[in-house]
C-alpha cells in the first residue's frame, strides 16, 4: 500500500522510538545503559552496535553500513537515496518523494523465516513514522525484495526498502533526524509485544 501509514507500534514503543530518534530523556534501567546515551555516542562518532535498554524493552543503535544484529535477524543498510515516483503502486501523493533503502538481510536462525517488510520495520523520520509502499517501482535501480520473502537459515538477502515519505521531512529530517526501527521474525509491530528493537540510524547529527 503506497500511503504514510499511522505507527504500527503499541503506544509504549512509540515512547521508546521517540526517546531515540527524538533525544527525549531516558533514564534507562538497572539493566542496561539509556538509549538516550547510546545515540549520543552514535552522534558522537560510534558506529554501534551499542545495547541499551528503555522501559525494560532492550535495544540495540547502529549507524548505516554497520551490521545490527537482533536474536534472530541481522540487517544491515547499505546505502540510502531518495527520488521522485520511484515507487508505481499509485499516483504520487502531492508533495511526497520516495526514500529508497538498499539493506541485506540475514537470517540467523535454523529454520526458513519470512522477512515481513511491513510487520517488521518501520521508518521514523523526525515526528513521523513511514511503513514500506509495497508493488512495482519506475525507477530499475531499485529491487524489490518481494512480497514477504522467505530467507533460507544462515542466508541473507538483499533488496530495497522503499517508502513515501513528506518531501517537508525530506528537507528538515531526513537522513540527519531518521532512523529505520526492525524487530526480530515472528514479531510484529502491531502487536506492541516484540522482545528487542534494533534502530540504525539513517545519519549523524541528533535523530
Amino acid at each position: 500500500m503506497r500511503t504514510r501509514a499511522r505507527s504500527r507500534f503499541s503506544a509504549g514503543l512509540i515512547a521508546v522510538l521517540a526517546t531515540v530518534l527524538l533525544g527525549l530523556p531516558d533514564a534507562g534501567s538497572a539493566k542496561g545503559v539509556a538509549c538516550a546515551h547510546a545515540l549520543k555516542e552514535i552522534d558522537q562518532g560510534a558506529n554501534g552496535p551499542i545495547a541499551c535498554v528503555h522501559s525494560g524493552v532492550p535495544q540495540i543503535l547502529a549507524e548505516a553500513g554497520t551490521p545490527l544484529a537482533l536474536k534472530t535477524i541481522t540487517l544491515t543498510v547499505l546505502s540510502e537515496r531518495a527520488g521522485h515516483n520511484i515507487s508505481d503502486t499509485l499516483p504520487p501523493f502531492p508533495d511526497s518523494v520516495d526514500v529508497v533503502l538498499s539493506v541485506q538481510i540475514s537470517n540467523d536462525t535454523t529454520i526458513s523465516r519470512q522477512f515481513s517488510e511491513v510487520d517488521l520495520t518501520e521508518l521514523e523520520v523526525g515526528d513521523d513514522e513511514y511503513t514500506v509502499d509495497y508493488g512495482g517501482t519506475h525507477d530499475q535501480a531499485a529491487v524489490r525484495l518481494g512480497e514477504n520473502p522467505y530467507i533460507a537459515p544462515g542466508k541473507s538477502l538483499r533488496g530495497d526498502l522503499i517508502f513515501t515519505i513528506h518531501h517537508s521531512d525530506l528537507k528538515s529530517a531526513f537522513p540527519a533526524h531518521a532512523g529505520l526501527a526492525f524487530i526480530n521474525f515472528g514479531q510484529s509491530t502491531a502487536s506492541g509485544s516484540v522482545s528487542q528493537i534494533g534502530i540504525i540510524a539513517l545519519g549523524r547529527g541528533g535523530l
